[in-house]
């Protein structure tokens, strides 16, 4: 972990830096997991994708609150329960795992897409490159580009290309149609 004041590593448990002798995340300079810079309005660090945390006590409610779960655990209920959207109740998303209920895990494709998801995020420590897209385009089109780009940088080819698709297949409707404007 690093120090949000001055980029200091130091431990996760440490409660003063000893490089500026602050509490490390008091202040809202640096990312604590990467230690790139952020501005104070940041949420989400932009390079690694992480919550920007600014106080011990709300990485303590988080950790007591048991939103950290077992990654194994999440893991295999997904694997053999996730039709069901077991591992969904497990994780504290009883409304997602509502839906999974009622849907069979979206006929078995939401299950493999939180499958996947699970495996690439716990082994390799990062998001996968699907984190934080639909923040983005909600973020997009509402105008807000700046926090766009900050849930995902890679909003700026998803956008347009959608955009692209999305215009080809209406030209293929109307064209079907035969649809004309003006009489």
């Amino acid at each position: 972990m690093y120090c949000r004041n001055c980029k200091t590593e130091v431990s996760e448990k440490s409660k003063v830096c000893p490089g500026c002798g602050c509490d490390p995340l008091d202040e809202t300079k640096f990312c604590q997991e990467c230690g790139s810079e952020t501005t104070q309005k940041q949420k989400m660090c932009i390079k690694c994708g992480c919550e920007l945390v600014t106080s011990i006590q709300s990485v303590n409610k988080k950790e007591s609150s048991g939103e950290s779960k077992d990654w194994m655990t999440t893991l295999l209920l997904n694997l053999f329960l996730g039709f069901l959207g077991v591992h969904r109740f497990y994780t504290g998303h009883s409304g997602i795992g509502v839906i999974q209920l009622l849907t069979f895990g979206g006929c078995g494709i939401w299950t493999l897409i939180d499958f996947t998801i699970c495996i690439y995020k716990n082994i390799t420590g990062h998001n996968c490159y699907g984190c934080g897209m639909t923040r983005g385009i909600i973020s997009f089109i509402q105008g807000d580009f700046s926090d766009s780009i900050g849930y995902n940088p890679l909003i700026v080819f998803v956008v347009p290309i959608g955009m692209m698709i999305y215009i080809k297949e209406l030209n293929k409707t109307v064209k079907k149609l035969n649809f004309t404007l003006f009489i």
